[in-house]
């Protein structure tokens, strides 16, 4: 594939969930006209320095977090922080920001946006100055005394049982089938879905290599249904995209986040079910396993989770068992 095309395919699949279908053959049309007389070339990746000291500092904590093999996502939502906040702050040297300055600066965000978004700053900064001390340019850590934002607890529903199977009664297309039954038999993260290549599964063993956050390999299991639905999928198939999902139209690219998102939620409107999203499908594929006995400890290797506080909360939510067993041994 050319780097033409990879870039239009690039522009499509970002544009694919904020378009009508008729707008998208335009856009199509339009990217082929503009970009074909071009020549495009992938960036080089070579170390920049720059002049202002706080761009120094960004690049050289960007290349340690890159030696972590932190993922790229990850990487640019480092940058797009650091960056915003060398603009926010007028440039003036990180090295000489006090421990009130970055309080102000996180109230005026956290004043607009969410907690979670208030809190992901927070996070990175604490990071990034905690480098700053580490490789000794401070003695001291002005983030260290900054506390992270309450956050309020929300209830995640899992689906109902009735609600597996409306949404499975009504994904006619066995691409959607698929999509929807190998995120509730692996209980992956959307981002790992769209990462996994027909190579990757082993049939036999029921088996998915798929890479997860930092980068991990883990592997994931798919039931008979999954493999079933998959296998009926890829024999509708005549490209040659080692990616396990594509898209129905030439030049069948990978599906990306967002159309696989675009799908799923499709599929809910189509069937009256609200809050359809893949990440719900993961949420039920935990609470189910834990519903049948699964020990805490595994559905945290099954979810690929680093800590099992995280895991947790998928107990704390399960009302439902609670019901159940207060029916058995409280009435």
């Amino acid at each position: 594939m050319s780097e033409k095309e990879r870039l239009i395919i690039d522009i499509v699949n970002d544009m694919v969930d904020a378009i009508s279908e008729e707008q998208m053959d335009k856009l199509k049309l339009c990217l082929y006209k503009r970009i074909s007389p071009l020549e495009v070339k992938p960036a080089e990746a070579n170390i920049v320095v720059y002049d202002h000291p706080n761009h120094k500092l960004i690049t050289m904590f960007i290349m340690a977090k890159k030696m972590i093999n932190l993922s790229p996502n990850s990487i640019k939502f480092y940058e797009l922080v650091l960056t915003k906040a060398d603009k926010d702050f007028h440039q003036k040297p990180f090295l000489q920001l006090t421990t009130l300055e970055l309080q102000c600066y996180l109230a005026a965000i956290a004043d607009k946006t969410s907690p979670v978004n208030s809190n992901n700053v927070r996070r990175i900064l604490s990071s990034f100055f905690g480098w700053l001390q580490d490789t000794e340019y401070i003695t001291k850590n002005p983030m260290k005394t900054v506390q992270p934002m309450k956050q309020p607890k929300r209830t995640r529903h899992p689906f109902t049982v009735t609600e597996l199977e409306t949404l499975r009664n009504a994904a006619t297309d066995i691409r959607t089938r698929s999509i929807i039954e190998m995120l509730l038999s692996t209980g992956c993260r959307i981002s790992e879905l769209v990462g996994i290549k027909v190579n990757d599964i082993d049939w036999i063993r029921g088996e998915v290599r798929v890479i997860g956050k930092g980068n991990k390999e883990r592997i994931v299991f798919i039931n008979e249904t999954a493999s079933l639905y998959t296998k009926q999928y890829l024999s509708t198939r005549t490209d040659n995209n080692p990616a396990l999902y594509v898209s129905m139209d030439k030049p069948h690219a990978t599906l990306q986040k967002g159309a696989i998102e675009m799908i799923v939620r499709e599929l809910g409107r189509s069937c009256g079910i609200k809050k359809v999203f893949p990440h719900r499908f993961r949420h039920t594929a935990a609470t189910f396993a834990m519903r049948r006995g699964m020990n805490i400890e595994i559905v945290k290797k099954m979810l690929g989770h680093e800590s099992i506080d995280t895991t947790m909360i998928y107990a704390q939510t399960d009302w439902d068992s609670v019901r159940a067993a207060r029916r058995i041994y409280c009435e």
